[in-house]
């Protein structure tokens, strides 16, 4: 390993250690391993300029922008519960803003078919196998039989698999037919290549076919194209797209243009020549497979509608205003045979915005009127984003839409349907910012509202469910970063692992049976007072196993404490509110049960604060504490660890801003402040774990050295002297170190990091032995981020940790003592 010095400053090296872990070949655990908080898909930035689609078979499709690669990304299911599919459609890089989706009539594939009863594989004997069959694909034996869904199709070998068994009597050779919906995506390409306006469709084997429809090259276009596209598909499987050009990639506005596939080429034209249109192009086709076409012109401030009628436009101004178009959204409700637009208006230039609705419907003359109303009150910020959902059959509109001011994703709809009378908006997401691109649709199969957006916190594609209730459930499609900081506990009867959940910014907790797995259990959240609340969140469990927490909100810069009373979770903020006081905030229990220690950072002060607290045989009501917390100086506190030893010594470990060195404290009968170990050219103390080795009665502590990117490991032989060993220094290691001393097993563990390959690891030594035993890997993959891990009674080791690069959290367990023992060896005990 390369031992050169670094000279670069603390916060550099901060830099340094937070970029992105290096990734290594997966590897299976020694450990069971099992998902706590899970994530749908990759943790990265995705989700702008998101749009949904319901086929009529109710799979849900979304076309969406993945920022972190500059790909264009598609996600999709059979419907509500089942997991998400998520594909890279082009990752020419720099590609996919502005994208659009639309779903065509279904497509029929015909043969013969070999089922069996209770299997899920069926063999193809003749016929045709389909191109693709994605979110909402049936097989069915023709003529009666029920339908199937398709999970995949293995085209080399003439199979499908379905979902789940087939239910129908065992036949050969017997006439099938498998239904699916395609998807067609419209998009920006690469600005390299002049932003062409580009199309994909799934093909053959889930292959994607990708042409460029309009490169920026003609003589009627002023620039770059490719701008704020939507796409409709008609009844004879023609593709209309509706898109901007602009005369350069800084513009706002640009020229409104058309392009239609009719199954032999594409054909473009200028439907308004003359204007400079700005927003959202919007397209519908009608029952009668005219196109409509929706834009904003710069030119009258009007909101315009066109419809193409013997091969010329018919331009209707709609509604007039100031920003009148803007966030437009539009759909065809074809029972009704209306078509339905929400968009952001003002009444006067600098005014607050609202969302207005037009809706177009034929009156008697056979002509299509329009009728704007305001469906939500003036206020700050409304209406940014804005999208207009229906019923298939009956029911109502219904508007979700983005408030950028509480940065909320807001619902309204008509309090009966039919009325003219909106209810007033309905939080749908109030999280930290979530509700920007939001795309809604009502689904088929069950008639239930919901939207795709991104959450800009979280950096991540969530949808939401709403079924007419005041409550909408959300979940994560793409992004959710759930277990960044964790812990790890065990009661009489569950196991417990609070953690921060990043995309929500809010503190969980998730419990479940101890012989049974985290599926088995609950996942709630325990606090949200705030937009970023449960970093740094640590655990104690006392002898009435009540269950405290310490944690960190950083939008107040507070200092906050949760308590399990047995029915119930309650929280309060610790300490002088004014200060900016919590990070690095450890708690431990005393070996009585009748005391806990708190400790943080006090960033005001730059010095570590502590404090202790009576356990109190009930909690109070109202739930609240003072604390009279003392100091162990300035410089101190980050990287903070706690442990309680006899009596009433408790014992810190934390690194030293001012000597950049590890530092320790005892805080008891008697108090000392103790260097571990100094140098002036070394940076080490980072992540340090205390703990108190029961054999010595003396504290030992693990820590990261930085300089060298290293694992040590220090003991305390008396007062001021400390022993320090290098534990592992192969590459950079010791990353996030947790120590623990196993009286029952006789072992020493402490379980780290590896971030050059990316590996959880573990290394062990007797109790009264002075020599580690070989670093064993536990599991790979950028797993092992901010490890925690706990003992129980019999030995078995817990273990909590968050999978970088999928962005969940996971849970590890033996399922006996681990015996690091060369001469019987770790495998027998998997």
């Amino acid at each position: 390993m390369n031992r050169t010095l670094l000279t670069m400053s603390i916060l550099g090296l901060m830099l340094l250690w937070a970029s992105p872990i290096a990734r290594s070949a997966e590897a299976v655990s020694l450990y069971p391993i099992q998902t706590v908080a899970a994530s749908p898909g990759s943790g990265h930035d995705v989700g702008q300029y998101s749009r949904l689609a319901h086929d009529p078979a109710g799979g849900q499709h979304v076309v969406y922008y993945d920022a972190s690669y500059g790909n264009l990304n598609y996600a999709h299911r059979s419907g509500d519960g089942r997991p998400w599919t998520i594909q890279a459609i082009d990752t020419a890089g720099d590609v996919g803003r502005w994208c659009a989706l639309a779903i065509g009539p279904y497509q029929d594939t015909v043969g013969a078919a070999t089922v069996v009863a209770g299997s899920r594989d069926v063999e193809i004997t003749s016929g045709t196998m389909p191109t693709s069959v994605v979110a909402g694909g049936q097989f069915k034996i023709e003529p009666s039989g029920a339908w199937f869904e398709v999970a995949s199709i293995d085209a080399e070998t003439s199979r499908i698999t379905l979902t789940a068994p087939y239910g129908g009597a065992s036949e050969s050779n017997a006439p099938f037919r498998i239904r699916y919906y395609q998807p067609t995506i419209s998009y920006q390409g690469r600005t390299s290549a002049g932003n062409t306006l580009r199309v994909a469709t799934p093909q053959y084997g889930g292959a994607w076919t990708i042409s460029d429809v309009d490169p920026p090259t003609t003589d009627s276009q002023t620039g770059p194209s490719g701008f704020e596209t939507d796409i409709a598909i008609d009844s004879f499987n023609h593709i209309h797209i509706a898109y901007q050009d602009r005369a350069s990639t800084a513009s706002t506005s640009g020229r409104l243009r058309y392009a239609v596939f009719n199954g032999l080429g594409w054909q473009t034209s200028s439907p308004l020549p003359d204007d400079s249109v700005t927003g959202p192009a919007r397209i519908v086709v009608d029952s009668t497979n005219h196109p409509w076409l929706f834009c904003r012109s710069i030119t009258d401030s009007n909101l315009k509608a066109l419809e193409l009628l013997d091969g010329a436009w018919i331009v209707t101004p709609i509604a007039s205003g100031d920003r009148a178009g803007t966030a437009l959204d539009a759909m065809y409700w074809p029972i009704g045979d209306q078509i339905l637009l929400t968009y952001q208006a003002r009444l006067s230039a600098g005014a607050d915005p609202y969302v207005q609705m037009a809706q177009g419907a034929f009156d008697m003359s056979g002509e299509r009127m329009w009728v704007t109303q305001m469906i939500a009150n003036p206020g700050p910020g409304l209406g940014d984003y804005t999208s207009v959902a229906h019923g298939p059959t009956t029911g109502t509109q219904q508007v979700v839409f983005y408030d950028s001011t509480n940065k909320h994703l807001l619902l309204t709809r008509p309090v009966t349907p039919g009325s003219t009378v909106y209810t007033d908006p309905l939080i749908v997401d109030g999280g930290a910012d979530a509700g920007r691109f939001c795309s809604a649709e009502v689904s088929p199969a069950d008639d239930a509202l919901y939207a795709a957006y991104y959450d800009a916190f979280a950096l991540g594609l969530k949808m939401a469910r709403n079924a007419g209730t005041t409550e909408s459930t959300k979940a994560f499609i793409d992004g959710v970063k759930a277990g960044t900081y964790s812990d790890v506990g065990k009661t009489a009867t569950e196991i417990v692992v609070p953690y921060y959940n990043a995309s929500e910014g809010n503190l969980h907790v998730a419990r479940w049976p101890i012989a049974g797995v985290p599926g088995d259990g609950s996942d709630v959240v325990v606090d949200d007072v705030s937009r970023n609340v449960g970093e740094y969140v640590s655990m104690a469990i006392d002898g009435s196993d009540r269950i405290w927490l310490v944690y960190y909100d950083r939008a107040n810069t507070n200092l906050r404490l949760a308590a399990w009373d047995g029915s119930r979770w309650l929280t309060t903020t610790l300490g002088d509110t004014t200060r900016n006081i919590g990070e690095y905030c450890r708690i431990a229990i005393n070996p009585t049960g009748d005391q806990l220690a708190i400790a943080w950072r006090d960033a005001d002060a730059q010095a570590l604060s502590y404090a202790t607290l009576t356990i109190p045989a009930a909690l109070p009501d109202p739930f609240a504490f003072t604390l009279a917390p003392g100091s162990l100086g300035a410089g101190t506190g980050r990287y903070l660890s706690l442990a309680w030893g006899e009596g009433s010594d408790l014992h810190a470990a934390y690194f030293n801003d001012k000597t950049f060195s590890p530092a320790y404290s005892l805080i008891g009968t008697s108090t000392t402040h103790e260097a571990i170990e100094t140098s002036t050219y070394n940076v080490a103390g980072w992540f340090t774990s205390v703990a108190l080795n029961p054999a010595t009665k003396q504290p030992a502590v693990a820590y990261l050295d930085v300089t060298r990117g290293a694992l040590k490991y220090a003991e305390r032989t008396e007062a001021g002297k400390w022993t320090v060993t290098t534990v592992d220094d192969q590459g950079e290691t010791g990353f996030y170190p947790v120590l623990r001393f196993d009286e029952t097993a006789g072992e020493t563990f402490l379980l780290y990091y590896n971030q050059t390959d990316g590996n959880l690891t573990m290394i062990s030594k007797s109790l009264n032995s002075g020599s580690w035993r070989d670093p064993l890997v536990l599991a790979s993959g950028t797993r092992g981020v901010r490890p925690a891990m706990a003992a129980d009674a019999d030995g078995r080791l817990m273990i909590t940790l968050y999978h970088q690069e999928a962005g969940d959290l996971l849970y590890m367990l033996t399922t006996g003592a681990p015996i690091f023992n060369a001469a019987r060896g770790w495998l027998q005990y998997r």
